[in-house]
């Protein structure tokens, strides 16, 4: 049986477009970790850094969450804004389209 569209949404990085493993999950929760994190709480950080606005996404489109190793880029490319340093930051942000279920 299928999973619902969402449920599949979730397992997947807003920003990369990657799907999270199971291993990485289980992992992560193993030492207390969190291994995907909400775009909702991260919506300046995601605007600033990586040029993503999350105000117009879509539920049905959109991934509500993303993963790790966007995270530490985001937070990298964040650092680097404040302390004046330049840092090429290589995420090319996925693009999200509308489609038939």
């Amino acid at each position: 049986m299928e999973l619902p569209h969402g449920c599949k949404l979730e397992d997947l990085c807003r920003v990369c477009g990657c799907k999270i493993s199971k291993a990485l999950k289980q992992f992560a929760v193993k030492k207390r970790h969190p291994y995907m994190y909400q775009c909702v709480a991260y919506n300046q950080e995601l605007l600033s850094a990586l040029h993503i606005d999350i105000t117009k996404d879509d539920p049905q489109i959109h991934p509500p969450m993303f993963c790790n190793k966007c995270y530490l880029t985001m937070k990298r490319v964040t650092t680097a804004a404040l302390s004046n340093r330049p840092y090429k930051c290589g995420l090319k942000p996925y693009e999200w389209y509308s489609h038939t279920i």
